[in-house]
């Protein structure tokens, strides 16, 4: 019984791991593709853009 219980744990574990890895890869590729479009050049001058209105006065 301790077996299965053990092997439900390393799939929930795995799963995890796997999804957080997902979020993350996808969360560097968007801000990957933002500074390769000249988001850092253009810094300012897009309101509403989130991280850009707190550097912004």
């Amino acid at each position: 019984m301790e077996f299965l219980a053990f092997s439900i744990a390393v799939v929930l574990v795995a799963l995890i791991a796997f999804f957080a890895g997902f979020v993350i890869g996808r969360a560097v590729e968007r801000v990957r593709s933002r500074e390769v479009s000249g988001w850092r050049k253009s810094a300012g001058n897009k309101p509403g853009s989130g991280m850009d209105d707190i550097s912004s006065p």
